[in-house]
């Protein structure tokens, strides 16, 4: 306490109290400290790679940031400030940081107090380095996210000129310390990094050879010699493991610590570690294959697929790892070459790690199918898109197949007519899902059997298909498939030509020709002859192949393209949710609705109940414009369909209308498109038309029925818009439904705005985005939007 006397006016003694006072230093040293631990607790920025290393680096950087602007200009508190508010991630670090950028304003008008710029970094540079979206990163639409040492750029840029006024205000002993520590320290991390680039070097020969020696033994895998390609997956695990030796020694532990150098350091023993796991496990799995073993004497040889199993669920565990190993060495450190080869490969082993995935699973359930001694039945669908439905075509033939001990056997072949006839007698029920009950249960399908393709979800028919057939057979089914024309086509070039009672030849280049038109022709006057042959060439098709079982490699490379395109499509009883046949692309899915996924699709079904859809053709043309600040898309959708039947010269199954009163020759149908938007309006040849709206899959779907005379042709157009999120990406699911013929598809989409819209396969120049193409199959893309 202290007492003051004023002597000039003699006046009393007045007291007054002094708070003790913080020494600048020691406050600066206490920011120092709290800065530095915010940085290295909180903050995610990771140079090295390595936890507790980064953050020691982000302790230390940010301490010595903060020690510096103490001496630093005030302008340059104001500038450090503003770059951590615009740069940060976080609400609360831009709130912060503004408060400290008003209080480094501030200062400039006030008495110089080093504490205060020693405040404004402790706020800011913990801020300026976390990384994430802050109002710089939306400014530039995520151009600088996850880019090579982003943060490190911008805070580099930030403390720049407190480096450069900083540093000179320091006394001469300071300095001398500085020096006597970074000149070491940089000697040090010199020579580290000098001697990780040499390991480096030193692991690339066996790199190259190990990328070789598998793409080779993928090529060879396919080409059917399974022997070679073991060697080669063998020798290129070697060479994998030759490579990761070299980078992840206990020598590269220094390399490790180096800020970026570790990053690329980690992401060599990450690639080469896994690719060399993968490798060997795949190297197992082909030693263990024996294609000629799987099937003898026409039956699964269940002692076969037992011992292959474990070695693929070892591979499919493998590949998962990988994945995961993969995608985390992908890093904002990573130079834009390397980080981009990870990414490939990140792309690839997610198809790859879900396809092994789904084999595994596929063995043990297609052994349970198969091969116990219980009895399994396997219903398989033949379907025409000469008739369409909206899951390709009208279900002609039904045929049993039982499964027990590893042997399979056509048991049954009916005419769906014959179904339908059991189904009434026993007094069938639509058991199906709400949107299956609700769009379709009107056709009363459980005495239509042949419409139980309606729905254009594969799993959706395949469940209905299954449960009815249990009700006119009292036999459970446990798996239903669907094959049409092209799948038999492809068939036939495993099994050779079949001949049938008639001593005609059904082949591989004329099956589709025969299947689609043909047969009708033939038997106009026989439908029961026709049944009989087709029956025939099912049987014998299926008889062949167990047999003389075919290359599996070349079977599935064949099938491959056509359960893509939703001409071949399985549904297992047991895979309740479909993720076993959705992963080796067997589900025939329709897209589902989704916040970030736009949806659209173009069905249609024949309403003349004849066979004349050989001749139908669908052009779509897609006009859509993107308006990412509204967050708004608008589509003009529009179907050209052409109808190329004749008047005469083809029997009434093909261009009669089964006594509707028809022209020959006329189409009627039902067109449907799929949007999960709201239709706006609608045409049919520019005169505004009446539209029948549902719902399905979470998708709005809009109707209308159109007849077609023969050799004419007629125009939809529907416009669509409604909100959708775009921010980064626009994504698109396109459905294709498997038609006689496919469509040709003509999208344009469009800016509203300044985005520059980028996809992979679509041309234009920025502002546009435009596709041509034959839809043989769905179609899946995600558009790059950037401002």
């Amino acid at each position: 306490m202290t007492v003051s006397l004023d002597v000039r006016t003699g006046s009393r003694p007045a007291l007054s109290f002094d708070a003790p006072r913080v020494q600048p230093e020691r406050l600066t040293g206490m920011l120092m400290v709290i800065g530095g631990l915010v940085a290295a607790l909180l903050n995610t920025s990771a140079p090295a790679g390595i936890a507790l290393a980064d953050a020691a680096y982000r302790a230390v950087f940010v301490a010595g940031v903060i020690f510096l602007t103490t001496r630093a200009r005030r302008w340059t508190w104001v500038w450090l400030a503003a770059i951590a508010t615009i740069a940060t991630a976080s609400l609360i670090g831009q709130i912060l940081c503004t408060v400290a950028l008003g209080v480094a304003v501030g200062a400039l008008q006030a008495r110089r107090r080093g504490a205060i710029g020693a405040l404004v970094a402790a706020v800011a540079m913990p801020a300026l380095l976390a990384q994430g979206v802050g109002p710089l990163e939306r400014l530039t639409s995520g151009e600088l996210r996850d880019t090579f040492g982003t943060s490190a750029i911008i805070a580099v840029v930030a403390i720049a000129p407190i480096i450069r006024s900083g540093y000179p205000r320091l006394t001469r002993r300071q300095r001398r310390r500085v020096r006597r520590v970074v000149r070491p320290v940089a000697a040090v991390l010199a020579l580290v990094t000098i001697g990780t680039g040499l390991v480096l070097a030193s692991a690339f020969s066996p790199i190259l050879e190990a990328r070789e020696l598998t793409l080779d033994a993928a090529d060879t895998a396919l080409e059917g010699d399974i022997d070679e390609a073991t060697l080669l997956l063998a020798d290129a695990g070697e060479q994998w493991a030759v490579a990761n030796r070299r980078v992840a020694g206990f020598w590269t532990l220094p390399g490790r610590l180096v800020p970026v150098v570790g990053q690329h350091l980690r992401a060599a023993q990450i690639a080469t570690g896994q690719s060399a796991a993968v490798s060997s496990s795949a190297s197992i799995v082909a030693s263990r294959f024996d294609g000629d073993r799987l099937v003898e004497d026409g039956r699964l040889n269940l002692e076969e697929i037992d011992a292959l199993r474990p070695a693929v669920d070892a591979l499919a565990a493998t590949t998962t790892r990988a994945e995961l190993r993969v995608a985390d060495a992908v890093s904002p450190w990573l130079i834009p070459p390397v980080r981009s080869k990870f990414e490939f490969a990140n792309d690839r082993l997610g198809p790859l790690s879900g396809i092994v995935g789904a084999v595994s699973e596929g063995l043990h359930v297609g052994t349970d199918l198969v091969g116990g001694s219980d009895e399994s039945t396997i219903l398989v669908l033949f379907s025409t898109p000469a008739e369409s439905r909206g899951g390709g075509g009208f279900i002609g033939n039904w045929a049993e197949f039982t499964a027990a001990d590893g042997e399979l056997k056509l048991t049954a072949n009916h005419r769906s007519k014959y179904v339908n006839d059991l189904l009434i007698e026993r007094g069938a029920t639509l058991r199906a899902d709400a949107d299956y009950e609700t769009r379709y249960g009107r056709f009363s399908i459980e005495n239509h059997v042949q419409d139980v393709t309606l729905s254009p979800d594969f799993p959706s028919a395949a469940a209905v298909a299954a449960d009815l057939y249990e009700q006119a057979t009292d036999r459970r089914v446990d798996a239903v498939f669907m094959v049409d024309p092209s799948a038999i086509s492809a068939l036939l070039a495993f099994t050779g030509p079949v001949t049938v009672d008639d001593g005609y030849t059904i082949n591989t280049n004329n099956a589709q020709d025969e299947l689609l038109i043909g047969q009708y022709e033939r038997y106009a006057d026989d439908d029961g002859a026709r049944t009989e042959v087709l029956a025939e060439l099912a049987s014998t098709i299926v008889s062949s192949l167990l047999e003389e079982p075919p290359d599996l490699v070349q079977f599935s490379q064949e099938l491959a393209p056509l359960a893509e395109q939703g001409r071949i499509a399985a549904w297992l009883a047991n895979d309740a949710n479909g993720e076993i046949s959705s992963r080796l692309g067997l589900d025939g899915a329709f897209p589902r609705a989704s916040g970030d996924t736009d949806v659209l699709g173009v069905v249609h079904q024949n309403a003349g109940q004849n066979k004349i859809d050989t001749y139908l053709t669908r052009t779509v043309e897609v006009d859509t414009i993107l308006d990412t600040d509204a967050g708004l898309v608008d589509h003009l959708v529009r179907v050209t369909l052409r109808n190329d039947a004749p008047t005469e010269g083809l029997p009434d199954a093909i261009i009669g209308s089964n006594d509707q009163g028809l022209v020959p020759g006329t189409n009627r149908l039902t067109l449907s498109v799929y949007s999960p938007h709201t239709l706006r309006s609608a045409w049919v040849d520019d005169v505004g038309a009446a539209v029948e709206s549902g719902e399905e899959f979470g998708l709005g779907v809009y109707s209308m029925v159109l007849v077609l005379p023969p050799e004419s042709s007629t125009t939809i157009e529907m416009r669509f818009s409604g909100p959708m999120t775009l921010e980064d990406t626009y994504n698109l699911d396109v459905h294709a439904q498997p038609t006689a013929n496919p469509d040709e598809l003509r999208w344009r989409i469009r800016r509203a705005d300044s985005t520059v819209l980028s996809a992979a396969g679509w041309q234009g120049d920025g502002s546009d985005a435009v596709l041509s193409t034959t839809m043989i199959r769905p179609l899946s893309v995600s558009f790059g939007l950037r401002k």
